[in-house]
């Protein structure tokens, strides 16, 4: 993940070089966050999934025109236990970068930082940096949107691996085998060995659509040979190691360094050993004794696929090493209820259904949603029983089937954004807590519709944030049922493959709700009628004058859209219940 000050120390040893006739390995993760740098040098702060798709394709149109050929594009299925505190700081600065960001607007968020410019102007080759004022964080699904739109590409799809391992790694060893260059943004990799193999960084690549691109390229046994170590022996290890230890220490007094002896053998030995030795993860085995593939998962589904059914290649399973699932950080307000809660017997039941798939001893999984710092607990999730988590098949079936038909034929909501404000409604009512998208949508029926503004409400955009979880945690359901063998459906129970079936259309990142979309949704008449829909599936009382006054009285003494000064209380996690159960009210 990076070692502090190792590419500034090395950067006078870099060489201008051009990527012609080059073959070329991708750090998959690195050229995610690539593309989205690009588009907000572009003045895109949260370019749309479908930009971004479409952008990354682009560029390694031009790319492919330039090199000899792209051998490969990595993406990370695996953490190493041994880095989970460096995953656990990444996730805290995103939560604290996202509070900081609700602190400087409480009165709402502008629309320059959700939407951007028009997007069909964007210039992948922009010199233009970034603005760092007021940034948001990174879209929510950033990296598996990136995978999505490669792995609908015909061109590309052939070359995206989701390996058991970190990317890196396994940049590094394509390279140590065949050669040719890595691209990527992780200095680690110059620590690596590579055997013949060159690292070019992302940021040194000078292109253009039509000329030669030019860049910056590091050689490692090049970097030795010109500081005067040895190119054999671990020396490039060393060197790291040394920079690791002091990242501000001079070129002349890292070398020296290196020359002396090392003043912590246990510590050296295990900064080498992440290099040398690189963790990987055996895929886990079905109950029928099929090895498990993670060709279309998400990143985030298939780490926790492996921590749950597999073991490394270094040690067995575990069961007292907690399972960690590390849900992305949502674009929500962070003094409300996490956006996460509501719909967590959507992803219990896709744990569940998984435990049923590859046997093994953990039955629970510790949900990671708001880090604030390195010693986070993470919220415990445990599995159902079998028979309990039949009946939430059963019933989850049906109402996905009564939502189509009473959706058929009306305009303006699909029936997965109906179904997802349905469960998220019903689930509130059975923690006995409020639903924020049962607020908002009561609000705007009972109110003339606001003309569009500068400045998006934070209740616009936190019910944004349930809709995105949501579908996101039937996503992660739609993935772990992908993962049964198709002779093994005979041995799980016939409503999983039901299931299998119906959340086939589920949709993709590009359909994802928008924060413009929710504010369609929460136009007067489209609340009113999406109200009337929901009142198929869940009990909505009709408010009163006397409530109705009493609302628009507590709205003028609070004016604006502003933040809550008060956080929600904690919301209990179930180990079970009737949130599916949604039609067991119309009997």
């Amino acid at each position: 993940m990076g070692i502090t000050g190792l590419t500034a120390t090395l950067q006078p040893y870099g060489q201008s070089g051009v990527l012609t006739d080059q073959n070329v390995v991708i750090d998959g993760p690195a050229l995610a966050y690539t593309i989205l740098y690009i588009c907000r040098s572009n003045g895109i702060s949260q370019p749309s999934y479908d930009l971004l798709g479409r952008s990354v394709i682009q560029w390694l149109d031009t790319l492919a025109l330039q090199v000899e050929k792209i051998d490969a594009i990595y993406f990370d299925a695996y953490l190493p236990v041994g880095k989970r505190d460096v995953r656990m700081d990444r996730s805290a600065k995103l939560f604290i970068q996202l509070m900081q960001f609700c602190n400087n607007c409480p009165k709402g968020c502008d629309s320059k930082h959700l939407f951007g410019t028009p997007e069909d102007n964007l210039d992948l080759f922009t010199t233009k940096l970034p603005s760092t004022h007021k940034q948001l964080v990174p879209p929510s699904f950033l990296v598996p949107a990136i995978i999505d739109a490669l792995d609908q590409c015909s061109r590309y799809r052939h070359l995206v691996s989701l390996v058991p391992g970190e990317a890196d790694a396994f940049c590094a060893h394509h390279l140590a085998a065949h050669g040719g260059i890595v691209l990527t943004s992780d200095s680690d990799l110059l620590v690596h060995d590579l055997g013949q193999g060159k690292v070019v960084f992302f940021r040194d690549i000078h292109a253009s659509a039509t000329d030669t691109w030019k860049c910056i390229i590091y050689d490692s046994r090049n970097i030795c040979e010109r500081l005067g170590l040895k190119p054999s022996g671990g020396n490039i290890c060393r060197f790291g190691y040394e920079v690791y230890r002091e990242p501000h220490a001079s070129i002349s007094q890292l070398v020296q360094n290196c020359s002396s002896p090392i003043p912590d053998e246990a510590e050296y030995d295990k900064f080498c050993q992440q290099y040398l030795q690189h963790e990987l993860a055996n895929l886990p085995v079905t109950a029928q004794g099929e090895t498990v593939q993670l060709r279309n998962l998400d990143p985030r589904i298939s780490e926790l696929v492996l921590q749950l059914g597999s073991s490394t290649e270094d040690a067995p399973i575990d069961s007292s090493i907690e399972s960690r699932m590390f849900l992305p950080v949502l674009i929500e307000n962070p003094l409300r209820g996490s956006a996460w809660e509501p719909c967590t017997p959507i992803r219990q039941l896709a744990y569940t259904i998984y435990r049923w798939i590859v046997p093994g001893p953990n039955s629970t999984v510790h949900e990671y949603r708001r880090v604030q710092n390195v010693g986070h607990k993470g919220r415990e999730v445990s599995m159902i029983p079998q028979r309990e988590a039949i009946e939430l098949l059963q019933s989850l079936l049906q109402t996905l089937q009564r939502t189509k038909d009473l959706v058929d034929g009306v305009d303006g909501i699909s029936y997965w954004t109906l179904l997802c404000m349905a469960l998220n409604i019903k689930e509130c009512q059975e923690q006995d807590k409020q639903s924020h998208i049962l607020q908002i949508l009561t609000q705007s029926s009972e109110h003339t519709s606001l003309k569009p503004g500068s400045k998006i409400p934070w209740d616009t955009i936190h019910a944004t944030a349930h809709l995105q979880a949501s579908l996101y945690s039937f996503r992660i359901l739609k993935q772990i049922l992908s993962l049964v063998p198709n002779d093994a459906w005979t041995h799980l129970p016939s409503e999983a493959k039901e299931l299998h079936e119906t959340l086939k259309p589920l949709p993709g990142f590009t359909d994802f709700p928008s924060v413009k979309r929710t504010e369609e949704l929460l136009q007067k008449k489209l609340a009113l009628e999406t109200l009337d829909l929901l009142r198929s599936f869940v009990h909505i009382p009709v408010r009163k004058v006397k409530e109705k006054k009493a609302l628009k009285k507590r709205k003028k003494d609070n004016k604006g859209n502003g933040l809550p000064t008060k956080r929600l209380a904690a919301p209990k996690i179930r180990t079970g219940g009737s949130i599916f159960s949604l039609l067991a009210d119309d009997e």
